[in-house]
């Protein structure tokens, strides 16, 4: 059974600027930026941006113990893009890769969260390894040959004429958006499109409406349905510190003010 679209409670995409100005720009005091999630079922997730002791935490906050949130970014300079994903509860220091893309304003900071409760109680295959990402990449040459890295879970290779996504050791469920921008502001934005298997993972094949000119280079963001939640958990153990937090820890950082 595919995707429960409910279980979809959206995406924020400030900038890295905007985010490390807010929370610099309170003097030297501790303080918080809170993104929520809501959909229509009155299911929540709450994903929270601290500054704590002089560094910058992201939290997932969410009271609902099946509210998942990722955090993206696109290639920065000489660092790979990267994605996070945090269970209820966990949180992980991105002080210095912060303030290593402080410098780059206009890169995109992507903010996304799932909450599967409402498929899990009705017993949906797999519901509870089902999670929404999303994942940019500028500058895609339309070559055909080149593969591109969108976040940690998706590649893509780009030509005139289709764009084809794929994940090593990695389950795409299905892309519920694509938005494709070439430099001559000539846009493509396409909706759910399933995957396919394809030997250790999955692979998307997008078909353009209209050929883009040669020589195009592509900016792209997409989100994405994926599944395999308990292994990319597990796997990050291996890249990123992530942890989940005791309940003194919880107590502090609900004390930090919100800031706007």
């Amino acid at each position: 059974m595919g995707f429960n679209w409910k279980s979809v409670l959206g995406t924020i995409v400030p900038t890295i600027g905007t985010v490390v100005g807010k929370l610099l720009g309170v003097s030297n005091d501790d303080c918080a930026l809170l993104y929520q999630f809501k959909n229509q079922d009155d299911t929540s997730c709450e994903a929270s941006i601290v500054k704590k002791d002089g560094k910058i935490i992201l939290w997932n906050r969410s009271e609902n113990e099946n509210g998942v949130i990722t955090l993206s970014l696109p290639k920065v300079g000489t660092l790979e893009p990267q994605t996070f994903t945090l269970k209820q509860g966990q949180s992980i220091e991105l002080d210095s890769l912060f303030r290593d893309c402080a410098n780059h304003d206009s890169t995109k900071l992507m903010i996304s969260a799932s909450n599967n409760e409402e498929a899990i109680q009705k017993g949906v295959d797999n519901a509870s390894e089902q999670f929404h990402i999303c994942a940019a990449a500028s500058d895609v040459c339309t070559d055909g040959n080149t593969p591109v890295r969108l976040g940690s879970y998706l590649t893509v290779v780009c030509s005139r004429e289709k764009a084809i996504f794929t994940s090593a050791n990695h389950q795409i469920i299905h892309i519920s958006v694509a938005n494709f921008q070439g430099r001559n502001d000539q846009k493509i934005k396409l909706m759910d499109i399933p995957a396919a298997p394809q030997n250790s993972g999955t692979v998307v094949e997008v078909k353009f409406p209209s050929e883009f000119p040669e020589g195009t280079v592509l900016d792209i963001d997409v989100e994405v349905e994926m599944g395999g939640l308990t292994n990319i958990m597990e796997a990050q153990k291996s890249w990123c510190n992530i942890r989940g937090l005791n309940p003194d820890e919880i107590t502090q950082l609900k004390s930090i003010p919100v800031i706007h």
